[in-house]
């Protein structure tokens, strides 16, 4: 063991020894040559990374400049191509059609083509509703349909152009429908497969209609005023142009003549008298409500030609702002007419919000967006006579609808018969002869003769309201005042003597 013992010993001496003679041993000139690469080799990447760093700076600066600002304006711009595209794509047209791309033309286009021919096809199978119209000729032989003329007669539709496709029921006279109104039920419009939209009588709030002349306005309003009427409403009338007859259209207006609350007023003098007495009756009625004591039935003053009245009644704006601000709260409503609703034609601007229930029969754009509550740029014109576009609780968001004709026959049936009241004016019944006018009590004494002992005729609803204040034991003069509201001048003798000749038909009657 000794001999291994010093040989381990031995190698173990000789190993440290070449340890100790290596330590200090001199760095050797590759030492050197190595160290000094390494130091060069350092050098360049300090000289690289003085070049690099600004550069990696800006690039970092201009990732976060397009992260933060870029990104979001070209997502913007992609998200508005991409609206656009959609509604181009993907929104019909005006006509009910959408784009067809150009790969698929060949095998859309032919298909298209015959399902429009079909349509037609149905379309011109479809027998004309049996209503009272006429039918004219417009030089470029373009059909316009007049509903304003009882004289029936066939539909017709131009050889050249097929009709256009629509939902809505044809003209309509309401006459035909057999509606009847009532407090929860005034029918505003038919609309698709002819329903019926109807709104209470105190949804109606105020009710503003606005078109060109000959566009309809007098054929709604005598619609709305004669369902009025007929539930019992007092109805008020301020028109330049009224008249009882309208020769031109044939429009018989003595049925709602002769029901209204008050002398209709057509002069400049006679429409401010009938706005001092609204205001009055309102203030009235204002102080009625603030004693909780119920301020009476319902009152709608229909006003038409709204442009003429701002410009010839001093203050009428005034007045009708009121009107419309605070009426509806004590039963005060208006209906009123006119060919635009600009605040520099009417003389009204913020109050124009208060017409809730607005028919708008086209024109003007402006007047449209503010009836319909809807954008300037969505408003159109309605698409045919007979229609238009209404805005009410019924009918929100607005939509087109078809207005029946309130023909004459429609308003005997719904405000009566009238036998004196309701003559044949029409032109047809006209003696060709010239003759002296009659008064409308010559003539239903006429009509009484006619009738013989034995005929029966139903008293107008003026004399049956004079009849029920007589039986109230009221005088003349208060029977003057309730039924035309006059209180004295030139027609209280003429009024005196009707009521008389009332009295006195109803004692021989009985």
């Amino acid at each position: 063991m000794k001999p291994l013992v010093i040989i381990i010993s031995v190698l173990f001496a000789v190993l440290l020894l070449a340890s100790i003679s290596q330590q200090v041993r001199p760095p050797s000139s590759l030492d050197y040559a190595r160290e000094n690469a390494e130091i060069a080799r350092l050098e360049r990447e300090q000289a690289s990374e003085a070049v690099w760093a600004p550069v990696r700076a800006a690039a970092v600066n201009i990732a976060f400049v397009a992260v933060v600002i870029i990104a979001p304006l070209l997502a913007s711009a992609w998200g508005s191509l991409a609206l656009i595209r959609f509604r181009y794509e993907r929104i019909p047209n005006r006509a009910g059609l959408l784009p067809v791309r150009a790969e698929l033309l060949d095998a859309v286009a032919p298909a298209a083509l015959g399902a429009f021919h079909q349509t037609q096809l149905a379309h011109a199978n479809v027998q004309p509703v049996p209503h009272s119209l006429s039918v004219h000729w417009a030089p470029h032989n373009a059909p316009r349909l007049d509903y304003r003329r009882e004289l029936g007669g066939d539909v017709v539709s131009a050889p050249d152009e097929p009709a256009a496709v629509t939902h809505l029921p044809g003209l309509t006279d309401l006459a035909d429908i057999g509606f009847v109104p009532s407090a929860e039920r005034i029918l505003l419009g038919l609309g698709a497969a002819g329903e019926q939209i109807t709104v209470p009588m105190k949804s109606l709030w105020h009710v503003a209609l606005a078109g060109p002349t000959g566009n309809g306005k007098s054929n709604i309003a005598r619609m709305v005023v004669a369902q009025l009427q007929a539930i019992g409403a007092k109805v008020c009338v301020g028109d330049p142009k009224w008249t009882e007859y309208d020769a031109d259209q044939d429009e018989d207006w003595r049925p709602i003549a002769r029901r209204l609350y008050r002398e209709p007023a057509h002069s400049a003098k006679g429409i401010s008298a009938l706005l001092k007495w609204a205001t009055g009756e309102l203030e009235h009625r204002l102080g009625l409500r603030r004693d909780g004591v119920k301020s009476g039935g319902p009152i709608f003053l229909y006003l038409d030609e709204l442009p003429w009245i701002a410009a010839h009644v001093p203050n009428a704006d005034v007045m009708i702002g009121e009107l419309v601000r605070v009426g509806r709260g004590v039963g005060m409503f208006l209906l009123v007419g006119a060919q635009d609703m600009l605040a520099k034609t009417i003389n009204l601007s913020a109050e124009r919000d208060n017409f809730r229930t607005g028919f708008y029969l086209g024109g003007d754009d402006t007047t449209g967006a503010i009836l319909l509550g809807i954008p300037k740029r969505e408003v159109r014109d309605p698409d045919g006579i007979g229609l238009a576009w209404l805005r009410s609780t019924a009918t929100t968001p607005p939509q087109q609808v078809r207005v029946p004709y309130a023909s004459n026959r429609a308003l005997v049936r719904l405000l009566g018969d009238g036998s004196a009241d309701l003559v044949d004016l029409s032109p047809t019944s006209r003696p060709t002869s010239p003759q002296e006018p009659r008064s409308e009590r010559e003539v239903g004494d006429e009509v009484k003769k006619e009738a013989g002992a034995s005929g029966i005729l139903t008293p107008s609803v003026r004399d049956q309201h004079i009849l029920s204040l007589v039986k109230q034991k009221k005088g003349v003069s208060e029977i003057i005042a309730e039924v035309w509201g006059v209180k004295g001048g030139s027609k209280f003798s003429e009024y005196s003597a009707e009521v008389m000749s009332v009295i006195a038909q109803a004692i021989e009657a009985n």
